[in-house]
């Protein structure tokens, strides 16, 4: 079995485990490069396709209507489709509260991440972003942007989770790479894309680049995506205005001083397994991470197959 055989099989293992069957662009542009792999390379989206019309996969994946998956999962074609109907609406909704977000002092660029970004969310999923904020103002930013959406009524927390924005991600444009370099994280942000913020995406791809150790096509996007905003001079005014009044040191040390200590208290900052961070650059609240979950399903699946390969 030569290396990218090895790869499409890495590649549709993974997503089985997320229940997600892929199409032959998208098996492209997501390849899982195989832990076995003498060489990380790169592949053509024509040697992908002619690889996915090969026979000699034939008894490992199977095609529906354009979608790839693992023998025995077709029924994961009609769930996709059917996520992805519910997910074009949960955009739209999200869309509309990042046109409010993006008037925010120190909000650089709002990014969709997690399964919304795969247009993969059920009916009670949240609405995942990642926010970028103006480098040396992150506390304050995360304050402003909180406080927003919970008088908007759209903050997820307690128990309220179904089509509420879940803020537990944000970076500064001074520190666009992210903490946590994984397998999960290198397909988590090669689904992200940008609501708000196209430049300030492009510099988060490019900080980004040692996710190509996981997935070797990674690269920067060059054409903006269809629900991404440009900026505009009311939005760069309101964000100016809202800076000046704000900038001031004091207003950053307490912010910091409030937040760290109310982090500090939560108790499932203390969890185990889980991802806190909380420092001038990365704010990051995930107390009960999915990438170990996924990466050892994933190993048990691709070692079952592979066995039977053998």
């Amino acid at each position: 079995m030569n290396e990218l055989q090895k790869n499409i099989i890495a590649t549709i293992c993974y997503y089985d485990v997320l229940d997600y069957p892929l199409t032959s662009f998208e098996v492209w542009r997501h390849m899982i490069a195989d832990d076995n792999a003498k060489k990380k390379v790169s592949s053509t989206l024509g040697e992908v396709i002619r690889m996915l019309g090969n026979t000699s996969l034939d008894h490992l994946i199977a095609q529906k209507n354009g979608f790839y998956f693992l023998h025995d999962r077709e029924n994961l074609v009609a769930e996709r489709m059917r996520r992805n109907r519910i997910s074009i609406n949960k955009l739209r909704r999200l869309r509309h509260f990042a046109n409010i977000m993006r008037y925010m002092p120190f909000v650089r660029a709002i990014l969709v991440t997690g399964r919304l970004a795969m247009q993969q969310a059920d009916q009670e999923s949240d609405l995942d972003v990642l926010v970028i904020l103006s480098g040396g103002h992150i506390w304050t930013g995360r304050a402003v942007i909180t406080a927003l959406l919970q008088i908007l009524g759209v903050r997820k927390h307690g128990t309220k989770h179904r089509d509420h924005v879940c803020l537990n991600y944000y970076i500064t444009d001074k520190a666009l790479t992210v903490p946590t370099q994984d397998r999960f994280a290198a397909h988590e942000y090669g689904w992200t894309f940008p609501l708000f913020g196209w430049k300030t995406f492009q510099e988060f791809q490019r900080a980004n680049m040692w996710m190509q150790k996981y997935t070797p096509q990674f690269c920067v996007t060059d054409i903006p995506h269809g629900y991404c905003m440009q900026d505009h001079s009311i939005s760069q005014s309101s964000r100016t205005i809202g800076e000046f009044l704000l900038k001031l040191p004091f207003f950053e040390n307490k912010m910091r001083s409030l937040q760290k200590k109310k982090i500090d208290m939560n108790p499932k900052t203390h969890l185990k397994d889980a991802n806190i961070i909380a420092n001038d650059h990365h704010l990051v609240f995930l107390p009960k991470p999915h990438s170990p979950r996924v990466e050892q399903a994933y190993q048990e699946r691709k070692m079952i197959i592979t066995e039977g390969i053998l």
